[in-house]
């Protein structure tokens, strides 16, 4: 049972930080073309232009990957709760990748990021489920 808690507040954690991340950082700090994350402001322009189109972003995996490590110190609180994030952070990023490799998979099963990528770019913050966007408002339809 605590394998299980630990595994899904996890993978909870990791949406709230797609919500996060997403909102303030990727959409904040990236709107300067001088920054780091300017990457995902270019990741929409792309998409944009290419009917939701994109490759795999080896930079996102890169930021990923750091956030992942910088967690680390979780460990020694809880390793089904760090593995649960890991697990987690696989799954948006493979999630992401496959949403814009394959735009019909995202028509059909993340309507919220597509909205979030043409109609509404300022909500619709998660890509694996919108849960955070629902709790904090900012989930369009």
């Amino acid at each position: 049972m605590i394998t299980f808690l630990g595994l899904l507040t996890g993978f909870l954690y990791v949406n709230f930080l797609e919500w996060l991340l997403h909102r303030f950082v990727l959409h904040g700090l990236g709107k300067r073309k001088s920054s780091i994350f300017n990457f995902h402001i270019v990741h929409h322009y792309v998409s944009s232009a290419c009917n939701m189109k994109d490759s795999p972003s080896l930079t996102e995996a890169f930021y990923m990957t750091l956030v992942t490590l910088m967690h680390f110190p979780v460990v020694y609180i809880s390793m089904w709760l760090y593995i649960g994030a890991v697990v987690g952070g696989i799954f948006y990023w493979v999630i992401h990748s496959l949403a814009h490799i394959r735009p019909d998979l995202m028509y059909s099963y993340l309507p919220w990021h597509h909205a979030h990528h043409t109609w509404c770019p300022n909500h619709n913050w998660c890509v694996t489920y919108p849960l955070f966007d629902i709790i904090f408002r900012t989930y369009r339809r």
